[in-house]
């Protein structure tokens, strides 16, 4: 398994909040393996087949907090995140109208 993706770890903690003051979100660069997640897996795993589902796995243990995650400058939300004991994984779906 590869970890040659350059994937930018976001953390927004005023995104959704009327009336906060706006703040400068954290970024986090760390290189990941990024895979798209098979039909069969995702209906099992997310329990959606209308949006495509993608995997991104890091080296290390993420444990920061994460609003959203940019891959080659594509934002996508997270469906679900994994944390195992030296490695995360976090399920992808692609934000809509937002970059």
């Amino acid at each position: 398994m590869r970890y040659d993706t350059l994937a930018s770890f976001v953390y927004d903690e005023n995104k959704g909040k009327i009336g906060s003051v706006p703040t400068e979100p954290i970024l986090n660069e760390v290189f990941c393996n990024f895979t798209e997640l098979g039909a069969s897996k995702s209906q099992l795993i997310i329990g959606n087949l209308k949006d495509s589902t993608f995997v991104l796995r890091t080296i290390v243990r993420y444990d920061n907090k994460v609003t959203y995650i940019k891959v080659d400058g594509i934002a996508y939300n997270i469906t679900k995140r994994v944390n195992y004991d030296k490695t995360s994984s976090f399920y992808l779906t692609e934000r809509k109208g937002q970059k």
